[in-house]
């Protein structure tokens, strides 16, 4: 769960954008994917590389709530928005996106993982849930997975999760992310001052595309508004999206959102701007409910400003 917060248009051709790019975009889309996971399937030889991003800003910036935000084009790595994107800011549970990678490449998914909720005990096959922790941004999953044994003789709990939070600053260098840093694997800030992890937009942005493309099946999830995740002995539990306008974003792929107070309101997408072409937004520090419209608005200049690019060729 997230840590709760203390607290003159032209006419013509940029007026019919819009609905060309939610009709006819989405229309095109559709018939030739079927289905969102239709981008992941269709692409499962090259999922993942991480474009050398071009500083050069080629769009208006759109108003919005957050300090901070960018929307990257994934095939080109052109930045077509930017709102200092390269400012250091707190993850609040964006950091989850990272805890979700090291658990997948450091153990099998269908390891089991043991779980105590409100004096509840159950077990879990590890794939599932990641699936649970991202989709909910549960802080007790996230530590759970962390304290995983790393090794045969390895029980110390603590010993795991000091481990595990080293292994995910590892990930983060080895992947050239050199602005982001963690100190725990949940994001909740550590004393009223210092954040549990931080970063730049840019590099949040190169992070969940990695996350979206390596272990999609496990990512795919969180374009849901909610979802039902089964435990070992057949508990079955429904669980909300923290992001709340999942499905109100056309052609969304992955969504991790985030909130304490340092961070304010965070959000990190993929989703599709046409025929097989994702793109990554971020925003972050905006407020609670900000975070949301924030996203929206960039969402749908990137739509037009496609479809402008369209109609101009």
């Amino acid at each position: 769960m997230e840590q709760p917060v203390k607290m003159n248009s032209k006419s013509g051709v940029n007026s019919i954008a819009p609905l060309i790019s939610s009709a006819v975009l989405i229309a095109l889309f559709l018939m030739l994917s079927g289905t969102i996971e239709g981008y992941f399937e269709q692409n499962p030889n090259n999922f993942f590389a991480l474009p050398k991003v071009e500083k050069k800003k080629i769009a208006h910036m759109p108003k919005i709530e957050a300090e901070v935000a960018v929307v990257y084009d994934t095939e080109s790595g052109k930045i077509i928005f930017s709102k200092s994107s390269d400012k250091i800011m707190p993850l609040a549970s964006l950091a989850k996106i990272m805890t979700a990678v090291v658990a997948m490449e450091n153990h099998e998914t269908d390891n089991v993982i043991k779980f105590t909720e409100n004096g509840s005990k159950s077990t879990w096959k590890l794939s599932s849930f990641i699936e649970r922790m991202l989709m909910s941004s549960s802080n007790s999953a996230a530590a759970a997975i962390a304290r995983m044994p790393l090794g045969e003789e390895d029980n110390n709990l603590n010993k795991n999760k000091n481990n595990f939070v080293d292994i995910m600053n590892a990930k983060a260098k080895e992947l050239n992310l050199k602005t982001l840093h963690f100190r725990n694997p949940t994001g909740l800030d550590v004393s009223e001052s210092i954040p549990g992890a931080e970063g730049s937009s840019e590099d949040v942005a190169k992070m969940i595309w990695y996350a979206a493309n390596s272990y999609n099946e496990e990512f795919i999830v969180t374009q849901r508004s909610k979802a039902k995740f089964s435990s070992i002995e057949g508990k079955v539990i429904q669980v909300m999206n923290t992001n709340r306008v999942a499905k109100k974003i056309p052609l969304l792929l992955v969504s991790k959102t985030g909130l304490t107070d340092l961070a304010g309101g965070n959000l990190a997408i993929v989703f599709d701007a046409g025929i097989n072409h994702p793109m990554v937004a971020v925003v972050m520090g905006s407020t609670e409910s900000g975070r949301f419209n924030d996203i929206q608005k960039l969402v749908n200049a990137t739509s037009d400003y496609f479809a402008s690019n369209i109609l101009n060729d």
